[in-house]
C-alpha cells in the first residue's frame, strides 16, 4: 500500500519539493589539453621542416657527392604489409676540406640509385649532416604548411572552445 496524501488546506501554500539547479558546465580540460598538445606537435613539425628547407635553400652549397650506401628502415604498413624505406648515405668533401658522410633526410624510392653513383647534393655548411639531393631541394613544396597549419589552427580553436564554452561540448 502506498502512502496517503494529506488533503490540501485552503489558505496555506502548497509545499513543493525543491529541485536543485543543474550543475554549471565545467571546462573540458582533457579535450583542451589534447587539442593544445596536437597543435604544438604540428607546429613543431612545421617549424622543423621549414627551418631545414630554409637552411638548404638560402645558405646551402651544391656539391657532387658519392652515394656510399642505402640505409633502410623496416616498418609495418597496415596489418600485414611490411615496407622498407631507403635513405641515401652521401660521402663528400665540404668547402672547408673535411670528409663528410651523412644520411639524407628524404627517403628514395624505386628505382633505387646504385652505390658509387655520383649525385648532386645540397648541404648546409653550418650543419654538414643536413644534406639532401639537389633534385629534392629543387622540387620541394610547402604542402606541409598548407595542410598542417589549418589543422593546428582548428585544434587550437577546439581547445579554446573547450575552456571558454564548456556547455558546447557537453555529452547528450
Amino acid at each position: 500500500m502506498g502512502r496517503r496524501r494529506r488533503p490540501h488546506r485552503p489558505g496555506r501554500p502548497r509545499r513543493r519539493r525543491e529541485v536543485p539547479p543543474p550543475p554549471a558546465p565545467r571546462p573540458r580540460w582533457g579535450v583542451a589539453a589534447l587539442s593544445f598538445g596536437l597543435a604544438c606537435l604540428i607546429g613543431a613539425l612545421i617549424v622543423t621542416q621549414m627551418r631545414d628547407r630554409h637552411a638548404l635553400s638560402s645558405r646551402g652549397l651544391r656539391i657532387e657527392a658519392v652515394l656510399e650506401r642505402l640505409d633502410h628502415q623496416d616498418h609495418r604498413h597496415g596489418w600485414f604489409e611490411q615496407r622498407r624505406t631507403y635513405y641515401p648515405v652521401f660521402a663528400f668533401t665540404s668547402a672547408q676540406g673535411h670528409a663528410i658522410e651523412a644520411q639524407g633526410r628524404q627517403p628514395v624510392y624505386p628505382p633505387l640509385p646504385v652505390a658509387g653513383q655520383r649525385i648532386q647534393v645540397v648541404y648546409d655548411p653550418e650543419n654538414p649532416t643536413l644534406v639532401q639531393s639537389a633534385a629534392a631541394v629543387d622540387a620541394a613544396s610547402d604542402w606541409e604548411v598548407w595542410v598542417l597549419a589549418p589543422v593546428a589552427v582548428l585544434s587550437l580553436l577546439l581547445g579554446v572552445v573547450a575552456i571558454l564554452w564548456p556547455g558546447r561540448l557537453r555529452r547528450p
